[in-house]
């Protein structure tokens, strides 16, 4: 008896490096990182008019004060400020450059984990012909043995 093993078959092929694909990945991590705290600082202090300082310092240096709400809790000052456009573009050009490096590794792994997959479908075959080879070899030699035990012995003969 011989277990049904599932063949392997590779479907498609892998992605290739698309500039227009990039750009749309790279236009969708500017667009979270606008939209999110992360082109934002927390500035916060547990005394009032240190707080209010700290927010001027920052307003002087071209950050904006966020839509977030202004927590004005007791001993618990703080308020989120967008970065200056200098900053940002530091930001941007940092996420530019990750969203790039994490495409070309997903794109490399796909790659590899379509060799690795050719791979194990090109042993199976070789596999697969090996086992018929040997399964056509071992029926031959029981075909060649049945016929040296028939030559071997003759025929029963029984008295009626």
């Amino acid at each position: 008896m011989t277990t049904k093993v599932e063949k392997i078959t590779i479907k498609g092929v892998p992605p290739q490096y698309d500039p227009s694909r990039l750009e749309e990945l790279v236009t969708a991590a500017k667009q979270h990182y606008k939209n999110s705290t992360q082109c934002c600082i927390v500035v916060r202090s547990g005394i009032g008019k240190e707080f209010l300082q700290l927010v001027a310092d920052n307003l002087n240096q071209g950050y904006a004060i966020a839509s977030y709400p202004v927590n004005l809790g007791p001993l618990d000052f703080n308020c989120h400020l967008i970065k200056s456009p200098p900053l940002q573009a530091t930001d941007l050009a940092q996420i530019e450059v990750d969203v790039k490096a994490k495409y070309v590794e997903s794109l490399e792994s796909e790659h590899l984990r379509y060799k690795e997959l050719l791979l194990a479908q090109l042993l199976q075959a070789e596999e697969l012909k090996a086992a018929k080879k040997a399964e056509q070899a071992q029926a031959k030699l029981l075909a060649e043995l049945q016929a040296q035990v028939a030559a071997t012995f003759t025929p029963l003969q029984i008295p009626e």
